[in-house]
């Protein structure tokens, strides 16, 4: 498993110098994914090897947890050393992306991890992050304005959303049972026979990952997704909180932190319309499984034993 999610990283890690190298090139600006008229001197969206920034965010926000667990799990100061400057560009990636909802997102897996590793420092590191907010304009302008039109009333990505739950709100109220059919083809047939808020645009989808899954599938599809969520943390909780294995409940904590943050990402965004990040969900809740069951059979094993 180890093995398995250091190749995972090593990967990652590649786009995210692709992503740094597009930075450096210059990319331009695509006025139908940044309100330029709030943006001011924003550059173009990285978007490394995905067709779209936000996509790419969703990436790197399911795998970046995982270098914590990597780093605290290597044996010597040269791997720690390796995997964290592999961390750099993937960080440097994500920020480039200019995606504020995974911002936040990651801003909230950080604090799920430390939760679990060391709650103690999340005090120092919000008083630090609000020291360190009036000095950000003087760091990078065009990061601290793109940060600041999170609460822009003005800004039309967030307008937008308000609108497309406005046309989808009688859909829901109409199929909340069945559901009207997978894929954003079912999705927008449906949608048409409604009134568009959305100037008259189709949009193909919810931008919201539950409320998509109930809208294509129905009531027991979004209570099944989110029992299994629920069931799936609760076990990491408890086998981190009986230690059976420090490396393993590093991976589970990096786990719960990267489900946490696309979660938290999947409230403004419906984070499995591409088929790469679905694929990446998927094997993020495969490396949880699987360092579950290790977990169930060593304790099992240690119990035996004793």
């Amino acid at each position: 498993l180890s093995r398995l999610l250091k190749i995972f990283l090593t990967a990652v890690t590649f786009t995210g110098l692709y992503g740094i190298w597009q930075r450096i090139i210059g990319i331009p600006i695509d006025p139908t994914t940044v309100d330029t008229s709030i943006n001011i001197g924003m550059q173009g969206r990285v978007y490394s090897t995905m067709h779209d920034s936000n996509t790419y965010a969703e990436i790197l926000l399911l795998s970046l947890p995982f270098y914590a667990a990597v780093i605290l799990n290597s044996k010597t100061f040269t791997g720690k050393l390796c995997y964290g400057l592999m961390a750099v560009p993937v960080l440097l990636a994500l920020i480039f992306t200019g995606t504020r909802s995974a911002w936040i997102a990651f801003a909230i897996a950080v604090f799920v991890f430390l939760f679990f590793k060391n709650r103690k420092l999340i005090p120092l590191i919000i008083i630090a992050a609000v020291a360190a907010f009036p000095f950000l304009p003087l760091i990078s302008p065009s990061f601290y304005n793109r940060i600041t039109t999170i609460w822009n009333p003005n800004d039309t990505s967030i307008g937008y959303r308000g609108l497309i739950y406005r046309t989808v709100k009688p859909m829901l109220e109409d199929n909340w049972f069945t559901g009207v059919g997978l894929g954003s083809d079912a999705f927008m047939q449906i949608c048409s026979r409604y009134p568009l808020y959305t100037n008259g645009v189709v949009p193909p989808h919810s931008h919201n990952l539950f409320l998509e899954i109930w809208l294509e599938a129905g009531i027991i599809s979004i209570l099944s997704f989110v029992w299994f969520m629920a069931r799936m943390v609760k076990k990491c909780m408890i086998t981190i909180f009986e230690k059976t294995d420090k490396e393993l409940n590093h991976i589970l904590m990096s786990g719960v932190a990267a489900m946490a943050g696309i979660s938290v990402m999947g409230l403004a965004e419906y984070v499995w319309f591409e088929g790469r990040v679905m694929l990446f969900f998927w094997a993020v809740a495969g490396f949880i499984l699987a360092a579950l069951g290790i977990a169930a059979k060593e304790h099992r094993l240690d119990r035996t034993i004793g």
